[in-house]
């Protein structure tokens, strides 16, 4: 039995008779042709966002190799430890941990057109309000031998000096954050950056 576009063989009577319909392969050809732009529009542009560089992917590797070493030792000094001071070394790997969590997963994450999600918008909240409460309690104590070290008895103009500028640091970073760059040129970039993505 032949089918083709103009017409359908019959198998009781082996007549011919017109078929005015298109044929399955012809409409997925014609489906296919009409929307393979846009459908090679997106992946190009889903690869460029996904793409990362062969640094990056190294980089991403290690710090999450060393959390997961940090979580490992965490847990061991939880367990198979005693005395007080296991505390004060889980309050130190705790910040650290995060940190290395939120630079390999979630820091590059600024420019990416897709929302954040909710563990990323957990991360984030976290990471901004512990910034701002301890970096700017350093801010403030600073600040405070700032002026101690100008009106105290001693009036050291040196430490007054050296906390007015760890002060003003401090408070910038607690505010701002600090962007990619070594210098201060693009904090407040990368600040608003951040406040439109998870704020």
């Amino acid at each position: 039995m032949n089918v083709s576009e103009g017409s359908i063989a019959t198998a009781a009577s082996g007549q011919q008779r017109p078929f005015t319909g298109y044929s399955a392969v012809h409409v997925a050809n014609v489906f296919l042709n009409k929307h393979s732009n846009a459908y090679n529009d997106f992946l190009s542009v889903s690869r460029q966002e996904n793409s990362m560089e062969r640094w990056e992917v190294i980089e991403r590797f290690v710090l999450i190799v060393i959390a997961a070493l940090l979580v490992a030792l965490g847990l061991w000094l939880l367990l198979f430890r005693s005395g007080p001071e296991r505390f004060a070394w889980l309050a130190l790997l705790t910040p650290c941990v995060f940190w290395l969590f939120w630079q390999a997963l979630y820091e590059d994450n600024l420019e990416s057109t897709h929302p954040p999600s909710s563990g990323e918008y957990l991360l984030a909240f976290i990471w901004f309000w512990s910034r701002r409460l301890v970096i700017g309690a350093i801010s403030v104590m600073c600040a405070a031998g700032f002026v101690y070290a100008l009106v105290g008895p001693d009036k050291i103009i040196e430490g007054a000096l050296a906390c007015g500028v760890l002060s003003f640091f401090a408070g910038w970073v607690a505010l701002f954050g600090c962007g990619k760059e070594m210098s201060m040129s693009d904090d407040l970039r990368i600040h608003r950056q951040r406040r439109n993505r998870y704020e």
